[in-house]
């Protein structure tokens, strides 16, 4: 992208990324002025974070996350190599540029998991001003940011950061397609980003992907064995991601055409090959190789996450539905947490892929198979293996982070998980879980299939989960009869936080 230009304003935007002002009046007081303003930035970013060598060790321990996300988003360097964590932070550190200090102070919160104020203070410096997060530098810096929010399980958080961002690179430009490779994949970043919060809040997505769906439909056929298909794969899941998110938000029922949809999902599978799609039967035990197969593993995930919210509905209708199959959601579920018991395996102590957000994710997946278990007359060996292990990470989170997410999905299983094939349970009184963005389970006392056992709340079915809408779009209600809403407060709420107080925030929503 060229530079921007404006008289008026005496502006330039200059490569690779940072807002310089216009070199006819460089020298000047205003050119004095700006750059004492990204001294203090610095200076003020700098005093929320540690010393350099406190950093250092964190990433030394903690960072191992930093090479998958720098290969996807770097845009600045223009050469193959993508730069280590602790040679980031020494080249940084001392840094003039307040975009690039705050990518660093988003990188130690993400590392350390903890120190959450970092962001908000990188949010308003940064973010909530357009000298810096209208520039290449600075959407990296949101885009960490945002990745940040998802992985500690703060998705409408991310949400509103990704829906920023979107707007940013829009004005950028940087979506039509002819931004410099680099750049565009600062855009995909953003939108991918978007497209997930999106589609797990049940929210609408910010951008229309009929260009993108003429541009998929063309390339499709050409792909096969070229190195280029796994963007198309991933665009194709985020487009059917779109069709989901329209469908959920929509006042007006859009059911997705299965069979159109089965076809397209198959050519998206057809891209990889059979021993793309293998789960691995060990680990590599570091570099490159390892840093490919999370990636790959990630993708999977998306790919059946997409598929299992395809048919979601099925599993709250006792009516046939042509547009949605039960098998294909169970399916979906199933293969989806196969992958996500792959990321979180270790390696040298270190989980593959830590992200909480994925971990509820997990967890939804493991209610949709309790679910079909629960409607079949005997439970499959193998699935209920397969639920055991999935609490077995949660129960091991618990213990050695105490996150409420892993505690709170954790406890759900507990209630929820048959303790053999028979369907018995450890504790038979009736228990009723909330689960936010998806809905409300009951468990009734016997353990047979009926409408008085596992299933959807009774009184929840007959008002509101007849209606799609409450499964998937748990929004914030839009009025409020008192003078002071709590619109704030209720807004950010997350999945990280109390479920109970979801409940009680969201409980007016229909």
């Amino acid at each position: 992208m060229g530079a921007i230009s404006s008289s008026k304003m005496g502006m330039y935007l200059a490569q690779p990324g940072e807002i310089v002002q216009n070199p006819n009046i460089l020298g000047g007081p205003k050119e004095h002025a700006a750059s004492d303003h990204h001294a203090e930035v610095c200076k003020l970013l700098r005093s929320a974070i540690p010393s350099y060598d406190a950093i250092l060790n964190v990433f030394q321990q903690q960072g191992t996350w930093w090479n998958s996300f720098r290969q996807k988003t770097h845009a600045i360097s223009q050469g193959s190599r993508v730069e280590p964590l602790p040679e980031f932070a020494a080249r940084v550190y001392t840094s003039t540029s307040p975009s690039e200090v705050a990518t660093l102070a988003v990188a130690y919160t993400r590392s350390a998991g903890s120190n959450y104020e970092i962001l908000q203070l990188v949010d308003n410096m940064i973010i909530s001003n357009s000298t810096y997060s209208a520039t290449i530098l600075g959407l990296e810096c949101l885009i960490l940011l945002g990745k940040t929010h998802t992985d500690f399980g703060q998705p409408r958080s991310a949400w509103l950061i990704w829906r920023r961002g979107m707007a940013i690179a829009q004005l950028m430009g940087l979506h039509d397609g002819h931004a410099q490779r680099s750049q565009g994949q600062i855009w995909w970043s953003i939108y991918h980003g978007e497209r997930f919060t999106s589609l797990l809040l049940g929210l609408p997505s910010g951008f229309n992907d009929r260009a993108y769906e003429i541009e998929l439909s063309r390339s499709l056929p050409d792909l096969v064995g070229k190195e280029a298909w796994t963007h198309y794969f991933v665009l194709g899941c985020a487009i059917e991601a779109g069709k989901i998110v329209e469908r959920n938000t929509s006042p007006h029922t859009l059911p997705i055409k299965t069979q159109d949809n089965l076809e397209r999902m198959d050519i998206l599978r057809r891209l990889g090959s059979s021993q793309w799609w293998e789960l691995p039967v060990s680990l590599p035990p570091f570099g490159n190789e390892l840093d490919c197969l999370v990636d790959r593993m990630l993708m999977q995930l998306f790919f059946f996450h997409v598929q299992m919210y395809t048919h979601l509905p099925s599993m709250v209708s006792d009516k046939h539905d042509a547009n949605t199959s039960k098998d294909s959601c169970q399916s979906a579920a199933r293969e989806l947490l196969k992958r996500y018991l792959v990321l979180r395996q270790r390696v040298h102590g270190t989980y593959l892929f830590e992200c909480k957000t994925s971990d509820f994710v997990g967890f939804t997946a493991t209610i949709i198979l309790l679910l079909w278990m629960h409607e079949q007359s005997t439970n499959s060996q193998a699935d209920l293996q397969l639920v055991h292990e999935v609490k077995a990470v949660f129960d091991q989170l618990k213990i050695e982070s105490d996150c409420p997410i892993a505690v709170q999905c954790s406890g759900a299983l507990q209630v929820l998980c048959p303790r053999n094939e028979a369907g018995d349970f450890e504790d038979d009184r009736p228990r009723k879980i909330d689960i936010p963005f998806f809905g409300s389970i009951v468990r009734n006392k016997k353990a047979t299939v009926s409408e008085d056992t596992i299933g959807l709340e009774s009184e929840v079915a007959e008002s509101a989960c007849t209606d799609f809408h409450y499964l998937l779009s748990n929004t914030l209600p839009i009025s409020s009869t008192s003078q002071e809403s709590s619109w704030a407060n209720e807004m950010v709420w997350d999945i990280d936080q109390d479920w109970d107080l979801f409940e009680f925030a969201c409980g007016t929503m229909g």
